[in-house]
């Protein structure tokens, strides 16, 4: 009970602590950014309240902004988002270079497939090129993954084992299963006097349901990321994180009762920049505002705050995930230590600024350029207009009403009985002003070029100032080229190596078994389990922020160094060029052209490689000296080899004979020895029958003498008066 008290009041003071960083990081916004990107939505959209002008005048807007926001856009898109070679993970210990490789496989995949990657950079650098500072976040989603598999006429062994099997693979899984499955009844159709049983099978659907999480890569709008004011870098914020609109229906999922969601309070259901940014798509705030509307507009704030917990002094990173009212904390919905110790927000700003979390944009580079560009445009329009259509001086004479009317060819009256005099009509016209405006537009351009690295080149339009030799066009452009290469270069070591990083780690928390992905050609298969927990990446930028232009011509360069070599390597491969840098060369130019996937025009590496390595272990082809030499040497040596083959034939053929006469005399001993071994075995066969009869005849004799000793006995006995019983022995023969 003492526990769960503790607890509740740390969880008051946390809410506490919650509601005033937030507070702090919205007033912060409020303050120093939210009128900044107001502004540079209307200079961007060209909006009249941002350039105000009195009836009469030209209304017109320059729009040095825009272009200059355009013109950067694909310079970026194209070094970040139209290719799979975007990062590279580099093993920190031996032993992770395959963990390493298949990090630089599919984390990209991961980013650009599986999530909209496209978008979610477009999104992101344009928010950052416009508004100083844009957020990013990468978060886990858990959902529940619903498979139905259907079965038809399963045989009941076969049911049987599949059954199991599916019974182990749900609890290996921790999903749940629901068998629908019943026998199929006996067919009619089988003959009545068939002896063969109809065999029994199943048929029915399987439903598996299952928890998956899945890595979501979001784009938070400008005025919804949080972060603590006056912090440095974002690992260092006490508080930082994002809001995002959720429904009622959407907290109730989220395990919150439906009690606390209808005593939260929808307003500020737009923010001011969102309603400016869709003014005529947003509708009254009370459109679906009743407390029994599951779809009810309502926030949830996702922060990770740095707080002690635990009452140990020391401050741990929590994730928080709480229903926001009105700018107070009415419900955590979600507590828990961060032990990543990074929060998976990024933030970025194309112009970084020293010990600061937000930078500077391009709004704040043609801000004023902006503003020249438009009074000058006006302010020659407006003396075209004066210089075309002059005001008049006129007298009493003159028809006011004629004047006025401008048709083209109507005269102009005067009162009826005036005559025309020069007098009486006067035009003042103006000193045309479009010469020196010019030169103001074009010192404005100027200025405007090395601000921005933007310059007509860099939007396909020929400058009429570039040397028109190739060599002045990349002296000229090289500059502006830089400051685009520096933007593309800030944001790839700043952002997109901490997207890919969380990215890594994200993939690292939620893995638990093997990866199959389709990586373009193939089923992959990788086991982020066996990953580093942490491992260095690097972002690749090169030379992708120049134009196709330059990227063409410096690979031209290239490729005829390469075509010098090969040819005096003898248009093979060698020591200092091969097969593969070839293809490396021609798969750039591809990409470079703008198609993805490079296969389409040349192999995949792995096959060249194949194709190399098996190149390499066959013999280079001589030259004509050494192909006639070898030919001599070849017949020399097929006459030698014919002559040792008749040689050999010849001691074969005399090897054979002295082997045919070894086996006939073998065959011949074997059969001597075989006719004494049957002579042998013969005479003792005499021999034992002769015992046998010697041994038979003489047991005869011994016989008859035994009998014959005993019939002499008995007469002996009869014959002797003086033997006892003789008188019936005498009775017995008688008898």
């Amino acid at each position: 009970m003492a526990e769960e008290k503790r607890d509740e009041t740390r969880e008051k003071k946390l809410k506490t602590v919650l509601f005033r960083e937030e507070q702090a990081a919205r007033n912060w916004q409020d303050a120093d950014l939210t009128s900044h990107r107001q502004a540079s939505l209307d200079y961007y959209e060209r909006n009249q309240r941002a350039f105000p002008s009195e009836d009469g005048q030209s209304k017109v807007i320059t729009s040095e902004y825009l272009d200059t926001v355009e013109s950067i856009m694909p310079a970026l898109m194209r070094v970040f988002a139209l290719g799979d070679s975007i990062v590279n993970f580099t093993p920190d210990n031996p032993g992770d270079e395959q963990a390493a490789k298949e990090a630089t496989d599919y984390i990209p995949h991961l980013l650009l497939r599986e999530n909209e990657g496209y978008i979610w950079f477009y999104w992101f650098f344009k928010d950052a090129l416009m508004y100083r500072l844009a957020w990013g976040a990468v978060d886990i989603e858990e959902k529940e993954q619903v498979k139905r598999t259907p079965i038809s006429k399963i045989p009941a062994d076969v049911w049987a084992l599949m059954q199991t099997q599916i019974e182990q693979e749900a609890e290996k899984r921790d999903a749940k299963v629901e068998i629908d499955v019943k026998q199929d009844e006996a067919e009619d159709s089988q003959p009545a006097m068939s002896v063969m049983p109809q065999p029994v099978t199943f048929s029915g659907t399987i439903t598996t349901t299952r928890k998956v999480k899945k890595i979501v890569v979001d784009n938070v709008a400008p005025e919804d990321g949080l972060v603590s004011p006056m912090s440095r870098h974002i690992d260092e914020a006490s508080f930082c994180g994002y809001r995002k609109k959720v429904t009622a229906s959407d907290l109730r999922v989220l395990g919150l009762d439906q009690d606390t969601i209808d005593n939260l309070a929808s307003d500020d259901i737009y923010t001011i920049e969102e309603a400016q940014r869709q003014p005529n798509v947003i509708q009254a705030s009370t459109e679906r505002d009743d407390r029994d509307d599951s779809e009810r507009t309502l926030w949830v704030v996702v922060a990770f705050v740095k707080f002690d917990w635990d009452d140990d002094g020391i401050s741990e990173m929590r994730r928080v995930v709480y229903a926001h009212a009105g700018g107070s904390v009415s419900a955590i919905i979600e507590n828990e230590e961060w032990t990543d110790g990074v929060a998976p927000i990024i933030p970025g700003s194309p112009i970084l600024m020293s010990h600061t979390i937000p930078g500077r944009d391009l709004f704040d580079l043609v801000r004023d350029i902006q503003d020249i560009g438009t009074a000058v445009t006006r302010g020659m329009l407006d003396n075209t207009y004066m210089v075309n259509r002059p005001r008049a001086a006129v007298s009493d004479a003159v028809d006011l009403a004629s004047l006025i009317d401008w048709t083209p060819g109507m005269p102009i009256r005067m009162r009826q009985g005036q005559k025309v005099t020069p007098e009486d009509l006067q035009w003042l016209t103006p000193t045309p002003i479009m010469d020196k405006a010019l030169l103001v537009l074009q010192w404005k351009d100027q200025i405007q070029q090395k601000r921005t690295g933007v310059t007509p080149n860099n939007q396909g339009q020929p400058d009429e100032n570039m040397n028109p030799t190739a060599t002045g066009a990349s002296l000229l452009t090289s500059a502006a080229d830089s400051r685009i290469e520096l933007i593309s270069q800030t944001f790839a070591e700043t952002s997109i190596k901490r997207l890919f990083r969380l990215l890594y780690r994200a993939v690292k928390r939620v893995a638990v078994e093997p990866i199959k992905y389709w990586d373009g050609q193939s089923f992959a298969t990788i086991d982020p389990t066996k990953w580093p927990d942490d491992m260095s990446l690097q972002v690749d930028v090169g030379n992708k922020a120049s134009n196709r232009v330059q990227q063409m011509q410096a690979l031209g360069t290239i490729a005829a160094g390469q075509e010098k070599l090969w040819a005096a390597q003898g248009n093979q491969a060698g020591p200092a060029l091969g097969l593969q840098h070839l293809a490396n060369t021609l798969r750039k130019g591809v990409e470079i052209v703008g198609f993805k996937n490079s296969d389409q025009f040349i192999n995949p590496d792995p096959q060249i490689q194949q194709e190399v390595a098996q190149k390499a272990q066959q013999p280079p082809p001589p030259n004509p000296e050494m192909a006639k030499v070898q030919a001599q040497s070849q017949a020399k040596m097929a006459e030698v080899q014919a002559n040792a083959q008749a040689k050999q034939q010849e001691q074969q053929s005399d090897a054979q004979l002295a082997q045919q006469k070894l086996m006939a005399d073998i065959e011949a001993d074997r059969q001597r020895a075989a006719a004494d071994m049957q002579i042998a075995r013969e005479k003792a066969q005499q021999d034992m029958q002769l015992a046998r009869e010697k041994a038979a005849l003489e047991a005869q004799l011994k016989r008859e003498e035994l009998i014959l000793e005993a019939q002499l006995k008995r007469e002996q006995m009869r014959m002797d008066p003086d033997t006892p019983n003789s008188s019936n022995i005498q009775e017995q023969d008688t008898v």
